[in-house]
């Protein structure tokens, strides 16, 4: 798959990091693309092309055309084809310029491969092409907290609501992703690292990332760049009430990526909803505890009623006052600019 022109010179190994969603990727990929240039005068490559590698996924995929990245923004094929080509053609450059002993990749849109076996051949192939060992690395996160943020975040953007059945819920596909891996890149080659950005034993998630890497000595010199995308209870409330609006101008302007700068407490699940998550989430327990020997700790989850939390403190009284004066400036700039708009077309209207 690579470029005819392509050296035969290939890194010692290549780590491949999968995610998956909801286990601080975007902090990962934001951290290791802003030390690039540290990394690359150390011997390690981060291609530059993007801090989320998921042309990776569209590029060795037996139908592109079928993933999220592509259907969400209604990608046509010879755009995905165009796109493949040019980060290919990026990527291969600055792999042959810098000769890296270590070349690391990370995009949390690989783990939809685990239903396409033929992709991941094709990626496993595809890598092995640049280092002579290929490393995956998958965090595992507590699934229940897993579940309880991927619900969070359908909040947050608009897809869910708090009170919609939890029933509906779709349940972490981990399990076959893990084995998916496993199959094609070998159980030698598949790290399992559990996630640390979960209370009571919450750590940097980079500290992580470097210790799995072997890369400590030199991710100790590195700062990390936060990129926690969560909403505080309070925010998480405005996102449920603003997703009954269905004006697209409304939606782009008011957010949940607007919302997070609103602090707070987080918002805490009743008791019923929590033990309804907890019984869906069961079959990956076990699946964890009975392939790879690991148990969750206890955590107190559970809340009263929403409307019984002190989720509105004065510092979210603050960010939410903040957040719409912003807000209602940037409607005063648009509705400027649509005032200028009409009078300029009522103008090239007058003169024809």
């Amino acid at each position: 798959m690579g470029s005819s022109d392509f050296e035969e010179y290939k890194a010692d190994r290549c780590i491949l990091h999968i995610g998956p969603p909801k286990t601080a990727s975007t902090t990962i990929q934001r951290t290791l693309r802003r030390a690039a240039p540290q990394l690359v005068s150390s011997g390690v490559l981060y291609p530059s092309l993007a801090a989320n590698h998921r042309f990776l996924a569209t590029l060795c995929s037996s139908d592109p055309m079928r993933l999220r990245q592509v259907t969400k923004h209604k990608i046509t094929r010879a755009e995905v084809i165009a796109r493949n080509l040019e980060s290919q053609r990026l990527f291969e450059a600055e792999f042959r310029a810098t000769k890296p002993r270590l070349l690391i990749l990370s995009s949390e849109h690989l783990v939809q491969l685990y239903q396409d076996r033929r992709g991941l051949h094709t990626l496993r192939e595809y890598l092995l092409e640049f280092a002579k060992r290929v490393d995956v690395i998958f965090y595992v996160r507590d699934p229940l907290l897993l579940m309880i943020s991927r619900l969070f975040h359908g909040i947050k953007r608009g897809d869910r609501r708090l009170n919609a059945p939890l029933e509906n819920m779709p349940v972490s596909p981990a399990p076959d992703i893990i084995e998916a891996y496993r199959a094609v890149f070998g159980s030698d080659n598949l790290k399992l690292l559990m996630f640390p950005g979960d209370l009571p034993s919450k750590t940097d998630i980079m500290e992580s990332f470097w210790s799995a890497t072997g890369l400590s000595a030199l991710g100790s010199g590195i700062d990390t760049v936060s990129a926690n995308q969560s909403l505080s209870g309070a925010g998480l409330l405005i996102a449920d009430a603003l997703s009954d609006i269905q004006n697209d101008n409304s939606s782009r302007v008011m957010n949940g990526s607007r919302l997070q700068h609103i602090r707070g407490p987080k918002l805490r699940l009743e008791a019923a909803s929590v033990a309804q998550l907890r019984e869906r989430c069961e079959e990956t327990y076990r699946y964890f505890r009975e392939t790879w020997g690991i148990e969750f700790p206890d955590r107190d989850l559970v809340g009263p009623p929403p409307a019984q939390q002190d989720l509105f403190t004065s510092d979210s009284v603050q960010g939410i006052a903040q957040t719409f004066s912003e807000v209602a400036e940037e409607l005063k700039v648009a509705k400027r600019e649509v005032a200028q708009l009409r009078r300029r077309l009522n103008l090239e209207k007058s003169r024809q």
